[in-house]
């Protein structure tokens, strides 16, 4: 019974978002893609930062997507962004966000952030993306203690042995 609900799950996050204006099909993609560009997007590439990977917070929200103890509306929240990321990115560019270059993601983050929900969702998503850095690597992210070594952090002794869920 739990194999087929964290199938259930998995296939909730991985769910297709098919974006459309004026009766016409844009494209689709998933919120894990979505998420994953805006997540490059938004990281700065600051001297000695762990990179992407080191960090690795799309296997992070994986995690939180997955996790019993997130509210429902919480998750909901996240998939929703990534379709209003979408369809922003439709209305200005006739394609969906991750189907545009780097320059143009860009301007339709600065016209997302224009609004006050916009705005809010980068917010989490930048929330999530510092848990992921800054959070025991046991969590999916913070791969070797990169994001700890960035801030000269000493990590909690003992680490866990498995992640609390």
């Amino acid at each position: 019974m739990r194999n087929r609900r964290n199938f259930l799950k998995a296939g909730l996050l991985s769910s297709v978002i098919f974006l459309a204006s004026q009766d016409k099909l844009f494209g689709a993609t998933t919120t894990l893609h979505t998420l994953s560009i805006m997540q490059k997007d938004l990281l700065y590439d600051a001297k000695n930062m762990p990179s992407y990977n080191e960090i690795n917070p799309n296997k992070y929200l994986t995690l939180i997507f997955n996790h019993s103890r997130i509210d429902d509306d919480e998750k909901k929240y996240l998939r929703d962004g990534a379709k209003w990321l979408n369809e922003e990115a439709v209305e200005m560019y006739k394609k969906t966000y991750v189907s545009l270059d780097a320059n143009k993601r860009q301007r339709v983050l600065i016209s997302f952030s224009s609004h006050e929900w916009g705005e809010s969702y980068i917010h989490k998503v930048l929330s999530y993306m510092m848990e992921s850095m800054l959070g025991d690597p046991i969590y999916g992210g913070n791969k070797n203690g990169s994001g700890w070594a960035f801030l000269n952090h000493v990590g909690g002794s003992p680490s866990p042995k498995e992640p609390y869920l």
